[in-house]
């Protein structure tokens, strides 16, 4: 064998050695790099889930505002309808005071008036119809 064989086996074999060497080195260095990169993928998801947490928290909340802000419109609406119809019983309640106030005027005249055209059967009758209109007319007065 010769000198240029045992050169070419002696260059083949530290070409080996030199891609193994250099393999390994590599080796070492992407598994550092591989290492950081999981560590920097578990910090991501562990912010992604806080922050998921935090998403699922605020929308437990608006939740349950929108949910008081509903009941509340809804009892606005209630007591604008109790409101409407309170205004509407006091308007009837007002026209009947002021119907009373001019009946009962207009009947305390007549009483007043008249005992003298009426028999004296009905007088004392009358006479007591009329200071009842009259006291009750007063009475309605003072409210």
């Amino acid at each position: 064998m010769s000198i240029g064989f045992y050169i070419a086996i002696a260059i083949v074999v530290l070409a080996i050695v030199g891609l193994v060497v250099g393999g390994l080195i590599m080796k070492k260095r992407i598994s550092s790099l591989m290492n950081e990169v999981n560590t920097v993928v578990l910090d991501v998801n562990h912010t992604v889930d806080r922050f998921n947490n935090d998403i699922n928290a605020i929308n437990t909340k608006v939740t349950n505002i929108q949910t008081r802000a509903e009941s509340m419109i809804q009892d606005v609406t209630n007591k604008q309808q109790y409101i409407e119809e309170f205004s509407s019983k006091t308007s009837e309640f007002s026209d009947s005071v002021n119907h009373l106030k001019t009946s009962g005027t207009e009947l305390k005249n007549q009483f007043v008036t008249s005992p003298g055209k009426t028999t004296k059967r009905t007088f004392p009758a009358l006479v007591k119809a009329g200071k009842t209109a009259q006291i009750m007319f007063e009475k309605r007065r003072k409210k």
